[in-house]
């Protein structure tokens, strides 16, 4: 069985977008590792396609709509 964890997004209306892992919650790994710098939980803090990802997250897109 899974660890799961959900993660809600705010964006810029006022909605949220969910996202769901299915390991993100063994041993709290998901609190421990999202930050501002690395929203979602990820090494890379530098990684292009993740600020377009949450950029487009926020403005309410789609994540089909970002490349990479």
């Amino acid at each position: 069985m899974g660890h799961r964890a959900l993660v809600a997004y705010e964006r810029t209306d006022g909605q949220y977008t969910l996202h769901y892992s299915h390991w993100g919650a063994a041993n709290l790994k998901l609190k421990h590792r999202i930050s501002a710098e690395s929203p979602f939980g990820g090494d890379d803090t530098d990684s292009k396609w993740a600020k377009q990802l949450l950029a487009e997250l926020a403005d309410g897109l789609e994540a089909d709509a970002v490349d990479g």
